[in-house]
């Protein structure tokens, strides 16, 4: 007997489950790795500068660190004069001292000495031969000079724990003498295709037979956020078959099972999770579309997702939900609506987007550049993309996903949107008191 049979659930009630029923157990295990190593890791602590960044103000351009006030009014038929007191070598710290009418050479990244407040361009003066300078150009003070701390202030959150290591994150620990940093181990995520009628790609299919794509592209999205993609193959719709799978992925992070979920005489997927383990299924049916058949369980500590067999619907419920499991798991919260939709990209709607009410849905479309007939009124438009929950093709052709709540009925034309990348690091759930539409 099933605990759960397609009682649909709020993506919100669903976050509420996840919450109740995941246990951090990586919560504590904590890896050291050297930075070189750490692109693309998860970020296991919350980091602050040691230190400001930059350590020291310095020149944003080959040329003289000056007093801004001596260079007021100053221009090609009036210049003014300065006396040139010394040089600031690259990668040397400078002793020198400016007083007014003086300036130093400086090339650009030099520390700028005490009493500089601007640096001029080399391009604005000329030498003259009694050791001075012709200025032909006004400056005011913090003109071209990179203050101390203008990146980051000493005792700053630099990154906060979860946040995913790319070149930029790494060229900031760097910077900051970061040379080993605390990430999270990579989850081991098996994938488990199931169905009679699928095969490998490798082999020639016959007639009613179809190519596993849900492997593959499910692995292919794990690995790009990070994780250990663990791809058990594809098991026939037997409950022996499909026990065995279970039994022998039970020691991964998290099982992934398509197919298999919705209702009919082969799916078997909730009374063999039911079997496995305790304590077995806590949700069967999304108040989402695509996704309403999804199935969440759990093996002890291990949960098990039940993704739809249509291979769209399927990434688009592990995009929905994954990254927000994975971050529970790990001892983090859920990502705030605002965190989510920091990647997402504004744009008008370029064709009406029905929907019908009660159901959460997220719908691919695809970027365009619009102008409207004017050349500098250029918006970025979206244009739905149409077609069923089982082409691949519509993600293929897809930006991103847009998100219509539950109480709407569809998008006019026209309407401005946020189009959320599919594979967003954190996922498509966020915390109800953020989520006021609906």
């Amino acid at each position: 007997m099933t605990k759960e049979f397609l009682q649909l659930k709020t993506s919100q009630e669903l976050a509420d489950i996840l919450k109740d029923y995941v246990r951090p157990f990586h919560q504590q295990q904590k890896l050291m790795v050297d930075l070189k190593e750490a692109w693309r890791r998860i970020l296991a602590e919350t980091l602050k500068a040691g230190e400001d960044l930059p350590p020291f103000s310095r020149s944003a351009v080959d040329g003289y660190a000056a007093l801004a006030e001596d260079t007021y009014g100053a221009g090609p038929d009036l210049p003014v004069y300065l006396d040139v007191i010394g040089e600031v070598e690259m990668g040397k710290s400078t002793s020198l001292e400016l007083n007014r009418g003086e300036v130093a050479a400086i090339p650009t990244g030099g520390m700028l000495p005490r009493g500089a407040d601007c640096c001029i361009m080399i391009e604005d003066t000329e030498k003259i031969p009694d050791g001075r300078i012709e200025v032909m150009s006004d400056y005011a003070p913090g003109q071209h000079v990179i203050h101390q701390g203008d990146d980051i202030k000493a005792e700053s959150v630099l990154l906060e724990a979860g946040s995913k290591l790319g070149a930029p994150e790494i060229g900031a620990l760097a910077g900051l003498g970061y040379y080993r940093v605390p990430v999270f181990p990579a989850l081991e995520a098996a994938v488990i295709s199931t169905g009679n009628e699928l095969i490998s790609p490798d082999e020639e299919r016959r007639p009613g037979e179809i190519r596993d794509i849900n492997s593959y592209a499910l692995g292919a999205l794990l690995e790009e956020w990070g994780h250990k993609p663990r791809l058990y193959g594809i098991v026939e719709d037997s409950r022996q078959a499909l026990l065995r799978a279970l039994e022998e992925c039970r020691k991964s992070d998290l099982i992934l099972l398509s197919g298999g979920s919705s209702v009919g005489v082969k799916d078997l997927s909730i009374d063999v999770i039911n079997q496995t383990g305790s304590p077995g299924v806590v949700l069967h049916g999304l108040a989402v579309k695509p996704g309403k058949p999804t199935i969440l369980g759990f093996l002890k500590e291990t949960p098990v997702l039940g993704l739809p067999g249509n291979p769209a619907s399927a990434l688009v419920i592990a995009s929905l939900i994954i990254p927000a499991l994975i971050r529970l798991i790990r001892g983090l919260s859920l990502p705030s609506k605002k965190e989510v939709y920091l990647t997402a990209i504004t744009a008008r709607l370029e064709q009406p987007i029905s929907s019908a009410p009660g159901r959460e849905e997220f719908f691919p479309v695809a970027l365009s550049r619009m102008n409207n007939g004017r050349e500098k009124d250029v918006i970025i438009g979206a244009r739905p993309i149409a077609g069923k929950s089982n082409l691949i093709t519509t993600l293929v052709e897809s930006a991103g996903l847009v998100r219509i709540a539950a109480g709407q009925e569809g998008l006019p034309a026209g309407s401005s949107v946020e189009v959320i990348p599919l594979t967003g690091e954190r996922g498509l759930l966020f915390r109800k008191e953020i989520d006021k539409d609906g």
